[in-house]
């Protein structure tokens, strides 16, 4: 029994990804009352140096009964690719979402899009995104997942929080959670296992008369 828990163990730390857990960091987006969004891609190639802005912006309409609002893009920079789209609380933001969610503006490789977005009154109103350094050799393109929240009060557009993953795994648009590293899991493998394996230790041995 315990060769095969020590070969599991084995297993596990020789097959995950040694990168780090995954960082979040807060307030990534800045955003105009005359609508514009602002935030940046840090490389992690180069320290943590800013490789771009990541900025978009258009016309803001207030409807004159305060019932919503709605923000048009009309035009974006093109120092990094990034894509932004419209999510709800608590939907995952990462390359599958990039293929499915509605979008809001796409400044990208393949294309450029813009689009519009209608806020409730009184209602949250989430946008995800995703950064894309676009690579050059030798280092890969990475990616980043962040998200931005605004309220709309009958009468502007105000901003609420955001925040940004850095390890282009995905996070959960409204909160600071990040989808795993495969380290993160296998070190939480790994102790399950060592608890387990003192249980094994620690069972006493019955003798049979």
């Amino acid at each position: 029994m315990k060769t095969l828990v020590f070969s599991f163990v084995l297993w596990v730390l020789t097959s995950v990804s040694s990168k780090a857990v995954p960082v979040v960091e807060w307030n990534t987006v800045y955003f105009s009352d005359q609508f514009l969004f602002y935030t940046e891609f840090l490389s992690p190639d180069f320290g943590g140096a800013s490789v771009g802005p990541a900025i978009i912006w258009g016309a803001l309409t207030i409807d004159g009964e305060g019932w919503w609002a709605e923000l048009d893009v009309e035009t974006g920079t093109l120092g990094i690719r990034n894509q932004w789209f419209i999510m709800e609380y608590g939907d995952l933001m990462d390359a599958v979402s990039v293929e499915t969610a509605e979008p809001f503006s796409i400044i990208s490789t393949s294309g450029l899009g813009f689009y519009s977005a209608r806020l409730e009154y009184n209602e949250p109103f989430y946008l995800g995104f995703q950064l894309d350094d676009l690579g050059f050799d030798p280092y890969p393109a990475k990616y980043q997942y962040g998200w931005v929240e605004l309220f709309f009060d009958g009468y502007s557009v105000t901003y609420v929080s955001s925040a940004t993953e850095r390890t282009g795994k995905g996070i959960y648009v409204g909160t600071g959670m990040a989808v795993p590293e495969p380290a993160t899991i296998g070190l939480l493998s790994v102790g399950i296992l060592g608890l387990a394996l003192r249980r094994i230790r620690r069972k006493p041995m019955v003798q049979v008369s």
